[in-house]
């Protein structure tokens, strides 16, 4: 937890080196007691808490906001969390180079609905088009950015694929509670009539990815579970 100085101790910090603004020309009373510096240090530690405090307030509601846009079931968590994941510039040849994303497996109809859009080109993966490549064998997901493993996919294959894209910069989700802690970056996890995301910081980091904050604040954090 970051420490705050109090205001007298920011006056008694800084003193006379900092740069005074004008004088006003009305002070309350209170104020009158204080030397100028110390008035003028005490009115931008308001300006800052007030400013903080606000932040705070945007923070929380960013938060809520960002949880219910990846809360809507299996299916869509693979796709909303891609938002919130930053992969390098050389992964991609040109400006231009397509988004591609791997899937092993048979996903369910709803799944295949949304893929739909992204195949028909209505929505695009920071700002690229998408390319959605159905695999059989593990061997072929190396060349993508995304590496989508259906539940329905033998798990022993999931590992090798895992193998294949390996420290390349692929983000690697999977549809079993498992995934993550087998070293995947997110685990889309059945919880009920709900699911939720679980997040390894550790594997995303092998990978050369950057995970918003945003997004690791509404996930499980595996790597924490395996601290313990």
């Amino acid at each position: 937890m970051s420490s705050v100085i109090h205001p007298v101790e920011m006056a008694q910090l800084f003193g006379n080196r900092i740069e005074m603004p004008s004088k006003p020309k009305t002070i309350s009373p209170h104020m009158q007691e204080l030397s100028w510096p110390a008035k003028s240090v005490l009115m931008a530690a308001a300006t800052l808490m007030i400013g903080f405090s606000t932040l705070a307030a945007c923070r929380g509601n960013d938060a809520r906001t960002t949880s219910k846009m990846i809360a809507r079931g299996d299916s869509s968590l693979a796709y909303s969390a891609l938002s919130y994941i930053t992969w390098p510039k050389e992964s991609f040849e040109a400006e231009t180079s397509p988004f591609v994303m791997a899937v092993l497996g048979k996903v369910s109809s709803a799944h295949e609905k949304l893929q739909a859009p992204y195949l028909e080109g209505k929505k695009r993966i920071h700002g690229r088009v998408v390319e959605i490549r159905k695999y059989e064998s593990p061997d072929e997901v190396a060349h993508s950015h995304v590496l989508l493993v259906a539940e329905s996919y033998p798990q022993k294959l999931a590992s090798r694929a895992l193998e294949m894209v390996d420290g390349k910069s692929v983000l690697t989700i999977g549809e079993t509670g498992t995934f993550a802690k087998a070293g995947g970056v997110l685990s889309i996890v059945k919880s009920g009539d709900s699911s939720l995301l679980e997040l390894s910081q550790r594997a995303a980091a092998k990978q050369r990815l950057k995970v918003d904050v945003r997004l690791v604040n509404v996930s499980v954090l595996v790597d924490e579970d395996r601290g313990r």
